[in-house]
């Protein structure tokens, strides 16, 4: 496992540490730690040198408050979810694997979870405090979602009481010197009953999802997040007040984008070129809209699309005949329903709020 060193970042290390479903987990996607409210200026650059573009920060409202993340002024986007339960640390070790569980069973904070983990740009950063309950819970469920083995979850939660938690335990028990000893020195099948108990009630991690209120397009993305990373671009493209749409060689309906490719000088120039590339028409990229959709295009295979309105001056196309079949200039009503994906769907609707405005 790589060492990654810092002066007062504990528990730090890359989800990616397992086979999976796919074959190999692509490294640097999400990392784990305890709270970096602590780190020196030092720790601060060792994180952003490993590119960190988002945090998600569970340790609730009150260390918010009186210990807000150090990256919130570093350019970084940081999400803040509570979790429901997390005050209320189970008074003997045998109890903890049912707080797990109910940790884990609140549908609208799991659902705001999973949507962080799947929307926010990558590198993605996941902590609490210790960085071991919390996120010790969900990253295993994580893992277990991308089809790691059962073992190799439980491996991952347990290596948090494997020595990387001096400081954090140190700075704990000063304050809560009555602290039992399993807090920092969890049996290691712990997390076995806690699976028991999981298994025993939601009967598989899909299942689990699908009770959480996630969508089919949300639950394949979840379970590929550590996949390919593959980004691409693309724009809404209106004309007359319509919008043009294409039918795909694969069958279904969406709008132009494409792989962004060493050539293009930036996201812009690769949504111009797709659509030229797809259609024959010049495109103008509109000022003041950029939005991101997320989607798993295959199995083992995780795609971030940014797309821009655009606007063309004629409706006379020119097909590309290896990927496109046909391509239509559809009213926004229409186009909404021939659309095959919702993800599409929600970023025409926001485009036609843009571009009618």
């Amino acid at each position: 496992m790589p060492n990654y060193e810092f002066e007062y970042i504990e528990n730090f290390r890359d989800f990616a540490a397992y086979p999976c479903r796919y074959g190999e987990m692509t490294k640097g996607v999400i990392f784990r730690s305890a709270s970096i409210s602590y780190a020196t200026e030092k720790d601060i650059k060792a994180l952003l040198s490993l590119g960190i573009r988002s945090e998600i920060d569970l340790r609730g409202a009150r260390m918010w408050e009186k210990l807000p993340s150090p990256l919130k002024e570093r350019g970084v986007e940081v999400v803040e979810i509570e979790i429901p339960f997390s005050d209320r640390f189970a008074t003997k070790e045998e109890d903890v694997p049912s707080w797990y569980l109910n940790l884990a069973s609140d549908p609208y904070c799991v659902r705001k979870l999973c949507q962080a983990i799947i929307r926010l740009p990558k590198p993605l950063l996941l902590h609490c405090d210790a960085g071991k309950d919390r996120t010790g819970t969900f990253g295993a469920l994580l893992l277990l979602a991308n089809g790691v083995s059962r073992k190799d979850a439980a491996d991952s939660y347990n290596e948090s009481y494997r020595g990387h938690l001096s400081k954090t335990e140190m700075r704990t028990k000063e304050k809560y010197p009555d602290l039992p000893d399993y807090v920092f020195h969890m049996n290691e099948g712990t997390i076995e009953k806690f699976l028991d108990l999981f298994y025993e009630k939601y009967g598989s991690i899909e299942e689990y999802l699908e009770c959480m209120g996630l969508n089919d397009s949300e639950i394949d993305a979840l379970s590929n997040i550590f996949g390919k990373q593959e980004t691409s671009a693309g724009a809404v493209v209106f004309h007359d007040k319509k919008v043009l749409l294409e039918h795909m060689k694969m069958g279904h309906y969406s709008m132009p984008k494409g792989h962004v490719e060493e050539s293009d000088l930036n996201l812009e120039e690769t949504a111009i070129r797709e659509i030229r590339e797809e259609t024959g028409l010049d495109a103008t990229i509109l000022d003041g809209f950029h939005k991101e959709s997320v989607f798993s295009p295959r199995p083992g295979a995780i795609k971030r699309v940014h797309w821009f309105v655009a606007t063309v001056e004629g409706e006379k196309t020119v097909v590309q005949p290896e990927e496109v079949s046909e391509i239509y200039f559809l009213s926004p009503e229409d186009a909404l329903r021939v659309l095959t994906h919702d993800s599409d769907r929600e970023i025409l609707t926001e485009a036609c709020n843009f571009y009618f405005k």
